[in-house]
């Protein structure tokens, strides 16, 4: 069985899961690693038509005949993204740690950071908490993997970069977590919900 996913180390955490669960039902699988248009593209995501961007290529593979299935991060498809004719969601993966962390170049939470400390997040959702938490905070881009963007806060480029906790995981950094938000400090996007609700 052939598995579309986007090639970012991130990414294929989840399409590793599926191939090993069909691994264990006697299928034999090969991972199709694909660059999307919103891997590529370093701007404002709405210059692409948001987060569609990063599924319209892998959904076109599978529609092409070029895979046998998709896996996609639940919290990349638009609640208004319509599902492709003849695409269906077939399965859901066990949901992971829904929190969003800090990680401070000096240590220091959020309240304590400086007056126009810089904080790196593209995130729509995390920029408008943050302005309402934080106004002191100067919030500024920050597009990329999150090992992109790790290598961006160590090159002093911001004092502190908000990442989510389970993709910090799947690229073994979690330990650079100086601290774990809580969900109503920063509400989860949807799609990353876990099972008690939140």
């Amino acid at each position: 069985m052939r598995i579309s996913t986007r090639s970012s180390p991130m990414a294929v955490h989840q399409p590793e899961q599926v191939a090993a669960g069909l691994e264990r039902l006697g299928a034999r699988t090969e991972l199709i690693k694909l660059t999307t248009a919103g891997d590529r593209w370093m701007g404002d995501l709405a210059a692409l038509g948001g987060k569609g961007a990063f599924v319209k290529e892998i959904d076109g593979a599978l529609l092409d005949d070029k895979v046998d299935v998709a896996v996609h991060c639940l919290k990349d498809i638009p609640g208004d993204f319509p599902i492709p004719p003849g695409l269906t969601f077939a399965a859901y993966l066990a949901r992971e740690a829904v929190h969003d962390a800090v990680i401070s170049r000096i240590g220091a939470v959020l309240s304590d950071l400086p007056a126009d400390a810089r904080i790196g997040t593209s995130s729509v959702r995390r920029t408008a908490q943050l302005r309402i938490q934080h106004p002191h905070l100067d919030i500024q881009p920050l597009r990329g993997n999150v090992n992109t963007r790790l290598t961006r806060l160590g090159e002093g480029r911001f004092e502190a970069i908000i990442a989510a906790v389970s993709g910090l995981a799947r690229v073994g950094q979690q330990h650079r977590i100086t601290k774990t938000l809580s969900v109503e400090h920063m509400c989860p996007p949807v799609g990353q919900e876990n099972t008690d609700g939140y």
